[in-house]
């Protein structure tokens, strides 16, 4: 099967800044199109330079997606303390894993402190015979850039001038320095418990914070002979996402899967010699069948085997 690449129609608007909305800006935006294939970084970087402002490496921001915080908190330093409340994953996630639809929305915050707020839409998506790379395509614009640095009264130029652009134009981009197998950031809590189980007699422990402490400095095939296991084995320790392990299940032994037993219970009770005239009458049965053993299992729990 051919791989498809899409890009994204985004139309950014300016919320706000120190914690203020601007309502009076309702007309600002910015249009422009990216690949679905950059990370949350890289399009921080491209906001940046549509804006015309100075990108640090070390400038803290969030993209609020769908309840979670995306979150950068620069290259200087990876172990974060008094870390806001909330869930926090990295920004080296592509934009392709988040599977936006057309109208979906998520903020951009950008400087902590002065803390700039972008709504980000997505207008559309667009198939295309090709990757794109490196760039961005600059499509339409309102209203002057805010500043970087305002004053505490207003978050626009004081000179009311607006920025000249000609429309389209590509705007070029670099991929931030730091690659995939390098970790953005740990908590304070976890460095803790990582510092313990490096000084831990527990082999398995040792080589796992040794690969997370160590990786900001050398790279995954240095950290496989450290700890004396595969690269891959360390590219999976330090991936995008949580270890995830198949393990087979015996030959003949549908019972073991909980799910192929839940299944196999509903389609005895529910399915079998049924009648149904209808698929939302079939749906609505279906449905029924779980709302009742859900509740009987609430109110009646039932320990399933020796050890689950």
């Amino acid at each position: 099967m051919a791989k498809r690449y899409f890009n994204f129609t985004i139309r950014m608007k300016y919320v706000g800044c120190f914690y203020k909305a601007f309502p009076n800006k309702p007309t600002w935006h910015r249009d422009f199109l990216v690949p679905d294939s950059i990370t949350l970084e890289t399009f921080s970087v491209i906001i940046q330079k549509i804006l015309n402002w100075n990108w640090d490496e070390s400038s803290i921001y969030i993209f609020y997606i769908n309840g979670i915080n995306y979150a950068h908190f620069g290259f200087k330093s990876f172990i974060i303390r008094d870390l806001p409340e909330g869930k926090y994953l990295s920004c080296d996630i592509p934009l392709r894993e988040f599977w936006f639809k057309e109208t979906d929305q998520f903020n951009y915050h950008y400087d902590m402190n002065i803390r700039h707020n972008f709504l980000i839409t997505i207008k559309s998506i667009i198939e295309t015979a090709k990757e794109t790379k490196k760039v961005s395509i600059w499509l339409s614009s309102k209203g002057q850039n805010p500043n970087q640095f305002p004053d505490p009264v207003s978050c626009f130029r004081l000179d009311g001038s607006a920025p000249k652009f000609t429309l389209p134009q590509e705007i070029p981009f670099t991929e931030p320095r730091l690659n995939k197998w390098k970790v953005r950031f740990i908590t304070i809590k976890d460095a803790k418990r990582l510092d313990t189980w490096r000084k831990s007699n527990d082999k398995r422990k040792w080589e796992k914070a040794v690969v997370i402490f160590d990786n900001r400095g050398v790279g995954p095939g240095y950290l496989s002979l450290q700890i004396e296991r595969p690269e891959s084995t360390v590219k999976r320790w330090i991936g995008e996402g949580p270890i995830i392990e198949l393990v087979p299940l015996p030959s003949h032994s549908q019972s073991l899967n909980v799910i192929e037993s839940v299944f196999s219970g509903m389609k005895r009770a529910v399915i079998h010699h049924s009648d149904y005239q209808t698929e939302e009458e079939t749906k609505s049965a279906i449905s029924l069948h779980f709302v009742e053993r859900n509740s009987f299992f609430r109110e009646n729990p039932k320990r399933v085997g020796k050890k689950i």
